[in-house]
């Protein structure tokens, strides 16, 4: 008689095509990078959608945190963000002109 409840028990539905999906897309990123440049600039613009997704919250979550590069990470957080990033990011790059060139001359 199989144990119910266990923590150990994959969930009922692991077998779900968005369970499966996951896994591959996580695979992919894991192990290929050739994959990573094609699926990356895929996923970056519908962070803003994918972000309050079940399944695709980890797969972003991985991939910002492990795999992207610096380009894409900023590339997904203007994503996030929108409007707001541009602002700031324009906003401290001239305070850190005004600063570079104040030591400077």
């Amino acid at each position: 008689m199989p144990r119910c409840g266990s923590l150990f028990d994959p969930p009922a539905d692991h077998h779900s095509p968005a369970n499966v999906l996951q896994f591959l897309v996580l695979k992919l990123i894991r192990v290929s990078p050739a994959s990573r440049a094609i699926i990356f600039p895929e996923l970056i613009p519908h962070v803003p959608r994918l972000i309050n997704h079940r399944e695709a919250s980890g797969i972003l979550e991985d991939a910002y945190a492990l795999w992207c590069t610096a380009k894409e990470r900023t590339a997904m957080m203007r994503q996030f963000w929108g409007k707001e990033m541009l602002l700031w990011s324009e906003c401290v790059g001239a305070a850190f002109l005004r600063l570079h060139r104040g030591a400077i001359g």
